[in-house]
């Protein structure tokens, strides 16, 4: 339930249906304008650069680009580092090259050309639309008042989708899955610890009967995480309420890369732990493949705890190279791939990209867990060699025969 620090709860949901468009040319003028006239200088006056409007489920990220210099022929060089970049489409990205490579900073006439020059486009799942993104640029540096030639703001806002019944749905979900936990939790474990007390407190220590009628018995109850975690059926359902959460998984990528709201990031990180159920997945089929064929000899076991700290590690120096490094040419390739090839400029589609990303988290404690038994073995032979070589160099000297 922790994902509702993030995401709406249910009660807070709009049902408000969405405007229809004719064409996605209709949608991105409407869309952009709407969001220029909402977050601009006036509006976002005194703001930081990083702001999130609740009302309107809206993440506003602004950066002054300093392009009086030179032009920059090599697009990416100049795409590396901008916000939401990771989640640029083809539109985007053809805006942003043209305006890297473009003369600027000479004269007003060459800035206000790119003034309020945008782009927007859909972000879908399978189809289904998990958000809305928009990019344009302004003459001017909106974040300090500065107006000097050749200085322009660049907004990336990420909206995500109006949902109501969706809400409720998955709350009942969530509240299923933690139900199950509940039950298996009893079933596993705390009954046979209740069986146990029953035990002992009705024969307790009868042969031989204790002298002193203070005898007493401490029944020491460990914790059942690892018995919950490794069970297939909670690591599934919980993977699949992250993937039913991609939305929220694409809005956290976009905040994990800012450091002006601390407290945003931390939601951020907050939120990126879930995905440590890929690893408890991955870990708990493993566990059940290896069992059915007697290979338990071949992985070293991985303490639940240990994987959940590991992740949360993990994940934030990766989502800073996916979205800050070339790696993001890859995630470019693959949001295009499931959308129609006429549409794969105006929307990304983050099915190929998720996958990716739970293979990525996944294999971590499984190749751990490989690593680790093979050294184990290693060790275990040298050790071996080693004593065998010391009994070697031992001289056992002959009897003595009897002439």
């Amino acid at each position: 339930m922790k994902a509702y620090l993030t995401e709406q709860l249910p009660w807070q949901g709009d049902n408000t249906p969405y405007p229809v468009y004719d064409s996605y040319a209709a949608f991105s003028a409407s869309y952009l304008a709407e969001n220029q006239a909402r977050f601009n200088r006036s509006t976002l006056l005194h703001q930081r650069s990083y702001f999130v409007d609740d009302a309107s489920r809206t993440d506003v990220i602004r950066v002054a680009l300093d392009m009086r210099r030179r032009t920059h022929n090599n697009c990416i060089e100049f795409l590396l580092g901008l916000p939401g970049l990771i989640f640029y489409g083809g539109h985007m990205r053809d805006l942003l090259c043209n305006f890297a490579a473009s003369p600027r900073g000479h004269n007003v006439t060459d800035d206000l050309r790119w003034h309020r020059r945008g782009v927007c486009q859909h972000g879908t799942f399978v189809g289904a639309t998990v958000g809305q993104q928009c990019i344009w640029l302004t003459t001017g540096d909106d974040l300090t008042a500065d107006d000097t030639l050749g200085v322009f703001t660049l907004t990336f806002i990420f909206q995500l989708p109006r949902f109501y019944v969706w809400l409720w749905v998955k709350f009942g979900y969530r509240c299923l899955i933690s139900l199950y936990v509940v039950v298996q939790m009893w079933r596993e474990y705390y009954r046979h610890c209740a069986s146990l007390h029953t035990v002992v407190q009705r024969l307790g220590h009868t042969v031989p009967t204790p002298a002193s009628t203070t005898w007493q018995y401490d029944l020491v109850m460990g914790d059942p995480t690892a018995l919950i975690l490794l069970d297939p059926i909670v690591s599934l359902a919980f993977t699949l309420d992250v993937w039913l959460s991609m939305e929220y998984m694409g809005i956290a990528m976009v905040r994990a890369t800012q450091i002006v709201d601390l407290y945003t990031l931390f939601l951020a990180f907050t939120y990126f732990s879930r995905t440590v159920w890929f690893a408890y997945l991955a870990l708990s089929v493993t566990s059940k493949v290896l069992k059915r064929y007697e290979k338990e000899h071949h992985f070293a076991g991985v303490d639940p705890t240990v994987v959940a700290i590991s992740v949360a590690v993990y994940v934030i120096p990766v989502d800073y190279l996916q979205a800050n490094t070339r790696i993001v040419d890859a995630y470019y390739w693959l949001f295009r791939i499931p959308s129609p090839r006429d549409t794969q400029d105006e929307q990304v589609d983050v099915l190929f990209g998720c996958v990716l990303l739970t293979i990525s988290i996944a294999f971590v404690p499984v190749l751990y867990g490989i690593a680790r038994s093979r050294c184990r073995r290693i060790e275990i032979s040298l050790c071996l060699l080693s004593l065998t070589s010391r009994v070697h160099a031992v001289v056992i000297e002959p009897p003595c025969r009897v002439q």
